[in-house]
């Protein structure tokens, strides 16, 4: 909840990659970490912006637990055009942070 969070989740992560292997030369399990601590990076990131935004707000404590609901064939309308829009949102995000993230660390 920190107002300076983003900057220190993005260099801790930073930070972590670039001090986790002590090789001359990137490899794959260098890109693995590397993806892997990006992924967590952005997970972090959403979380934070959801709290920001009020966007997550707990649920009351009378509907403790939760229990899933039913699906039924009027979801499917709803839920297939969410699906494809957020694979968009998804692919066109890696391959911005790919072309990104992978020259950063190469060059410093």
């Amino acid at each position: 909840m920190y107002h300076y969070a983003p900057l220190i989740i993005i260099s801790l992560h930073l930070s972590m990659v670039l001090f986790s292997f002590t090789l001359d030369t990137w490899s794959t399990s260098q890109g693995d970490t590397a993806q892997i601590l990006g992924t967590g990076a952005g997970v972090t990131l959403a979380s934070h912006l959801n709290h920001q935004l009020g966007l997550m707000s707990d649920p009351p404590l009378d509907l403790l637990p939760l229990s899933p609901s039913a699906l039924r064939t009027c979801l499917l309308p709803v839920a297939m055009p969410r699906f494809c829009l957020c694979m968009l949102v998804l692919l066109a995000t890696r391959a911005l942070m790919k072309a990104i993230t992978i020259p950063l660390p190469c060059s410093i």
